[in-house]
């Protein structure tokens, strides 16, 4: 015959109770408010500063769009005179165009008499003869 050990008893032990601690206002209320509140304060520096960075580069950018517009415009204008001087140019090199920008400095051909008229006197009224209004 063999000897058996009794049977043990298993005795159930219940976890301790924690005592639940009230958490005060501060904990609460304020710290949340505080710490969410330095967190945005962070976030909308950072924002700015970043606003600022991207904002100076953008608007020299937008500066420097506008000159070379301007540039490039006033370059088109100078090479429509250059065209007109070198057609200009030109034409006063043929012997017609010679002759009448001399003509213009006041030289005549030989044989031709120069006339020269006295500028008109300005009037001060275009009234039609006879009309007395």
């Amino acid at each position: 015959m063999s000897v058996q050990a009794p049977p043990r008893r298993v005795i159930e032990r219940t976890p301790p109770r924690r005592r639940v601690r009230r958490q005060s206002v501060w904990h609460v209320i304020v710290w949340p408010v505080v710490k969410y509140g330095a967190l945005a304060a962070v976030i909308v520096s950072l924002a700015v500063v970043v606003a600022v960075r991207v904002a100076r580069p953008l608007k020299l950018l937008n500066r420097e769009s506008r000159e070379t517009a301007r540039i490039a415009a006033d370059l088109e204008s100078l090479k429509k005179e250059n065209e007109a001087l070198d057609r200009r140019i030109k034409y006063l090199q043929t012997p017609r165009g010679a002759a009448q920008a001399a003509r213009k400095l006041g030289y005549v051909k030989p044989g031709e008499i120069m006339l020269v008229l006295p500028p008109e006197p300005p009037s001060h009224s275009k009234k039609a003869p006879g009309s007395h209004r």
